[in-house]
């Protein structure tokens, strides 16, 4: 009968070390996963700071299209459509600003999901080990 409880024992203990190392690879996932997302918030921060401030020069580059197309004051069509391509210049690098903040924005998601699962799996995982030691610990008082 000794032999059987020992060999449950080990067993356990055996599964207590492998989801210790599981954890273990999981905490550093984690890690890797938080410092990844933490890098591309700083990378978006000045992105967001440039759209904005692009955003407000080609309001006012529009508006200015606006009244110079409508007549209101005398413009040559060559001004005019200077301005023109000065606005389609400004909407482009606005566009291709914004494009890399959706980027971002989607990286940031799939690792904060991926960050989630991590952290559920870790819970999961520790209340396995804990629950081993329990276990292993009401066995060795029964067998004494």
């Amino acid at each position: 009968m000794a032999n059987a409880d020992g060999s449950i024992v080990i067993a356990v203990d055996a599964d207590d070390k492998q989801a210790q190392k599981e954890l273990s690879k999981l905490v550093n996932k984690i890690d890797s996963l938080n410092d990844k997302i933490y890098k591309k918030q700083q990378e978006r921060m000045p992105l967001l700071e440039q759209s904005k401030q692009l955003g407000a020069e080609l309001d006012s580059a529009k508006a200015k299209l606006d009244q110079m197309q409508r007549g209101d004051s005398f413009y040559t069509s060559g001004a005019v459509k200077e301005q023109s391509q000065y606005v389609n210049g400004l909407q482009k690098e606005w566009n291709s600003v914004n494009a890399k903040i959706e980027k971002a924005d989607s990286y940031i998601n799939a690792n904060n999901a991926s960050l989630d699962r991590a952290k559920e799996k870790a819970g999961e995982l520790s209340a396995q080990i804990s629950a081993a030691g329990t276990n292993t610990n009401a066995m060795s008082v029964a067998t004494k």
